[in-house]
């Protein structure tokens, strides 16, 4: 319930992760999980509260030195947050969320140095199939000015140099769902995503998006407006 409440952006979830912290107080993954529920919601105190409470024997962890540099990064201590990253980093090499906080941290950074080692970092992690399928998604998902809390799907993947993206709009009470699909050349991604956005606008995807509460602004449904005069 708290991993739920989290992603939807509750407030909830952390009275949730404190019910949970209680029952296991020597918890390093509850205490973990509550530092970091509390940093979502700007409660630093309380975040740094919990991880002061983790064991000692598990302070050079990756998972504590992740949460340390975050919460750094929440008090704008750039340079200790890029020295937890760094750790973190070097005790568990294979994550690349890690490897991601690392470079973010040192493009922050004042010193020259530092800012060279992270763009070098992104890319290294930068994978170009994935970049184009991700880009269409958000694309569409820009288009149809959809979030997490708006019931619309999307779909990408690429092979062979080509993305291929599919999307859906969904009635919250499943009566109703909108389904399509496009492809293109991988360098066309976000366009791609765009005209998927539109089609689906035509469709009638706002209608769909207005039954669940979400009201399409005059310019996304310009498109819209335009095809039921044609």
């Amino acid at each position: 319930m708290a991993q739920a409440a989290e992603l939807s952006n509750e407030r909830m979830a952390l009275e949730w992760r404190r019910e949970v912290l209680e029952k296991s107080p020597q918890s390093t993954e509850d205490l973990l999980a509550l530092a970091l529920c509390a940093l979502q919601f700007n409660e630093i105190a309380e975040a740094e509260k919990a991880l002061r409470s983790v064991p000692s024997d598990q302070v050079e962890t990756a998972s504590f030195q992740a949460a340390a540099a975050r919460i750094s990064e929440a008090k704008n201590n750039v340079t200790e947050a890029e020295q937890h990253w760094k750790r973190a980093c070097e005790l568990d090499p294979n994550n690349n969320s890690n490897e991601m906080g690392l470079a973010f941290a040192q493009l922050k950074s004042n010193a020259t140095a530092s800012r060279a080692s992270g763009r070098a970092l992104l890319e290294k992690l930068d994978h170009p199939e994935t970049r184009a399928a991700v880009t269409a998604e958000r694309a569409l998902l820009a288009e149809l000015e959809g979030g997490c809390q708006v019931p619309l799907g999307a779909q990408g993947r690429v092979a062979n140099g080509r993305v291929m993206l599919d999307a859906v709009v969904l009635a919250l009470d499943g009566t109703d769902s909108l389904r399509r699909a496009a492809s293109g050349d991988a360098s066309q991604a976000e366009e791609i995503g765009r005209r998927l956005g539109r089609e689906l606008i035509d469709a009638g995807a706002a209608r769909i998006l207005e039954m669940a509460g979400r009201t399409l602004s005059p310019t996304a449904r310009a498109g819209e407006k335009g095809a039921k005069k044609a």
